[in-house]
């Protein structure tokens, strides 16, 4: 299972985490809640105008990232962004991924 946390304060999202893999699939197949988790993720980490503002680790299975300082308008709506799309996944695939707020 993916497990998706994030910590909002003033609205501004402050932490993001996403653990763990789906396993949705069945032998070669290509795991396709992961893959859209990933793309959703990834994704919208490419669109951060400033990635300084952040610490940010990207590994198999694990994306973490913290604000150490406060976050542009533009920033908190990619992270926002983020956060929605995860959710619209997550209404129709709960057994695959959890998102928790802190």
């Amino acid at each position: 299972m993916i497990k998706v946390t994030y910590l909002e304060k003033n609205n501004d999202v402050l932490e993001f985490s996403s653990i763990g893999h789906a396993n949705s699939s069945k032998g070669d197949e290509l795991d396709l809640i992961c893959g859209s988790v990933s793309c959703v993720i990834i994704g919208g980490l490419n669109a951060l105008e400033n990635e300084s503002c952040y610490d940010i680790d990207v590994k198999e299975g694990s994306v973490i990232l913290k604000a150490n300082s406060k976050p542009s308008n533009h920033d908190n709506i990619v992270l926002q962004t983020i956060i929605t799309q995860l959710k619209t996944i997550e209404n129709k695939y709960s057994k695959y991924i959890s998102i928790r707020k802190l």
